[in-house]
This record gives structure tokens, sequence and C-alpha cells, in this order.
């Protein structure tokens, strides 16, 4: 009776995962009704997402008021920096003569 769409993305879970994806699509369908829980199941297999967390978050992103701002372009605002260089010396030395917790 559950849609191929559904039938797939269940498939692709682990078993335990299952469980948890089950319990997350009964809530998404209390909410907003079956069509917007398989609407997210659709999401969540464009995204090859299994996991009850990101299904969670995906119908949260798609149903939610939060609006979709697009990709931010710094252009030539940020400068390039160098990395600063890691000297990590002075911890070995502070932590050999007592600073450690093993001293």
């Amino acid at each position: 009776m559950m849609p191929d769409t559904m039938q797939s993305y269940l498939n692709n879970c682990t078993g335990s995962q299952k469980k948890d994806v089950l319990h997350i699509l009964s809530e998404l369908t209390e909410r907003t009704g079956f069509d917007s829980a398989l609407h997210t199941v659709e999401q969540a297999i464009r995204y090859e997402a299994h996991d009850p967390d990101s299904l969670r978050s995906l119908y949260n992103s798609i149903f939610s008021d939060v609006p979709q701002l697009p990709p931010l372009t710094t252009g030539d605002l940020i400068p390039e920096l160098d990395p600063m260089p890691v000297h990590l010396e002075d911890y070995d030395r502070f932590l050999k003569r007592g600073g450690g917790l093993n001293a």
C-alpha cells in the first residue's frame, strides 16, 4: 500500500534507521499530511540522505517559513591570507615542566 518512492527509500535504510524513519514519517503525516511526508522522502532520495535527522531537517527546510536566500558572493572583498604558522614546541615545553595533568 506504500508508494514505490517510500518503499525504495525504506529499503535503503538500515534496520535501526527504518524504525526511526517510520516514526518520523508518522509525525510528518500528522502535521501536514501524507503528501508532504512523501515530498520530503523524494527530496531525501535526491540528496541520498537515509538517516532520520536528515529527513527531519529536510522537512523543516521545505515546509518552514524561513525564506531561501541566494548564495552569498564575496568577490574580491576578502583578501587571500597566508595560514598562520603553528609552533607547538612551546606547549610541549610547558607540559614537560609540569603544567599538564600528568606532571
